[in-house]
């Protein structure tokens, strides 16, 4: 456990001296800083991961606290911070940051959503590799078909339930064999 808030410390010894060379070189209102995790630190035991949650204030659960993560973008010029409690993950940030940056892209090429996008059509999800996903509505555990239902679905219909479970598997799975697909024909490539 000691090691591994060193290594956050040094981390934060490393952003700081970064800052002061940026701010020497007046670099630094035209930068924005990207800090993400994309799993919990493997080399601490179950006990070890259960206490560095306790100190964040958080309740560990093995198989979806693992994942849990925070992502910051900051930017000197950004005066009024924004916060998200959107479920997302690493594929929403890429689309979040150029959004910020009012960069003019085709967003449908893109896996990910912007995390700030408030549109009612947005679903905002953290999607695992193993078919595990999480909404504002529930907690679905692909091996056993599981769906754990938070206070937003549990007044849903068994109807709206199945719907929307049936829905977001659906997109969960079509997403997935898109990246995929991606990845073994090159689809991005210039030719």
């Amino acid at each position: 456990e000691i090691s591994y808030l060193c290594a956050n410390y040094d981390l934060e010894l490393a952003l700081q001296y970064l800052c002061e060379h940026l701010a020497e070189k007046n670099q630094l209102e035209k930068t924005i800083f990207v800090l993400t995790g994309d799993h919990i630190p493997y080399m601490l035991s179950s006990d070890e991961q259960c206490h560095m949650a306790e100190l964040a204030g958080l309740k560990y659960d093995p198989i979806w606290q693992a994942y849990h993560s925070t992502a910051i973008l900051y930017s000197p010029s950004i005066k009024n911070p924004i916060q998200s409690k959107e479920f997302c993950c690493n594929v929403d940030l890429l689309p979040t940051v150029l959004n910020l940056l009012d960069f003019d892209v085709d967003f449908r090429l893109f896996f990910g959503i912007d995390i700030l996008d408030n549109s009612s059509d947005v679903v905002h999800r953290a999607r695992f590799y193993n078919g595990n996903f999480i909404t504002d509505r529930l907690m679905y555990r692909q091996s056993n078909a599981t769906a754990i239902w938070y206070a937003d679905g549990k007044n849903m219909s068994d109807e709206e339930k199945s719907e929307y479970l049936n829905k977001m598997i659906e997109f969960t799975e079509n997403e997935y064999e898109k990246s995929i697909a991606v990845v073994e024909t090159d689809f991005f490539r210039r030719k």
